[in-house]
């Protein structure tokens, strides 16, 4: 089932800050990547996981 997931990014990992300077909201997960490049966090043909990105989906880290 694809439900609304709920992510937390930290988009600089060295950022000793980093607990305020994150990024929340809720997408579907086969939509993440999309989401991402029509709010301007990422360029058309660019993927997430390219990116040194922290990134926890419903509380669970999927990236780091």
């Amino acid at each position: 089932m694809n439900d609304l997931k709920i992510y937390l990014i930290f988009p600089d990992r060295n950022d000793r800050y980093c607990l305020f300077n994150y990024i929340t909201f809720k997408c579907f997960s086969s939509e993440l990547n999309q989401f991402l490049i029509n709010e301007e966090l990422m360029g058309e043909g660019d993927d997430y996981r390219d990116f040194d990105w922290v990134i926890f989906e419903d509380g669970i880290m999927i990236q780091g």
